[in-house]
């Protein structure tokens, strides 16, 4: 299978031409404010042609959040596109599940995702990493403080591995160290999972889905924007 994965959670983004379970082409790039400038561009780069449609995907795999409104927006709503003009499935990857997935943790251990929401609050999803590949998703994403990150690490700590990983890492002044009394801190290169990480998650996703499923496809923001906030409303975004 050809599968274009896309990243945009975060301030760097990457995109990826994945054949089979080989990267053929993988970018990454700063988007911060640039992401809808820059990002077809960096999916031509990949896919190497002069149209998306000319590339003969087989699917468009996307990370869908919970992250970046704006991040989320833009990719989720390139990958649809792209999908629909080529008739071929979309599917959304949690991002939480991309973190958990590069935190390369041992079987049996307890991974925390920590990312940045609004306002010194983080998105927490805890996951289980089993003999299976992938791991486990273990409750519903929470948004929580600081005090709230810890004491859930705190809770997890006890009785087996612990790790710790996500960009709330970056964000949150002297998490790291409080986190690291707790379990193993991953060590982070950039501020988002990588593109190539999404494709091969939601290449089995891809191989059952239906070629309209880019109309089911949305971004899960968990929380209302600051302009729905403001207004008072919830638009379903």
């Amino acid at each position: 299978m050809r599968i274009l994965g896309i990243e945009t959670s975060g301030d760097t983004s990457s995109v990826v031409l994945l054949e089979g379970n080989e990267v053929a082409r993988e970018e990454i790039f700063a988007s911060r404010r640039t992401i809808c400038q820059v990002l077809v561009g960096h999916i031509l780069s990949v896919v190497a042609t002069e149209t998306v449609a000319a590339a003969h995907l087989d699917g468009i795999a996307v990370s869908s959040g919970p992250a970046s409104f704006t991040g989320l927006r833009v990719g989720v709503t390139t990958a649809k596109t792209l999908a629909y003009c080529c008739q071929i499935p979309a599917v959304g990857v949690p991002t939480p599940l991309a973190w958990a997935a590069e935190a390369q943790a041992e079987p049996g251990a307890m991974i925390v995702v920590v990312q940045p929401a609004r306002r010194h609050r983080l998105y927490l999803t805890t996951f289980f990493q089993s003999e299976e590949a992938n791991p486990k998703q273990q409750a519903e994403t929470k948004v929580v403080d600081t005090e709230g990150a810890v004491a859930a690490c705190s809770d997890l700590a006890t009785g087996r591995p612990l790790v710790v990983t996500g960009n709330g890492l970056l964000t949150e002044a002297g998490l790291v160290e409080v986190l690291a009394s707790k379990g193993q801190v991953t060590d982070l290169e950039i501020d988002s999972p990588r593109a190539s990480t999404i494709a091969r998650l939601g290449a089995v996703q891809i191989e059952e889905a239906p070629s309209d499923s880019y109309f089911s496809l949305r971004p899960n923001y968990l929380m209302v924007s600051q302009a729905e906030r403001g207004l008072g409303v919830n638009l379903g975004l």
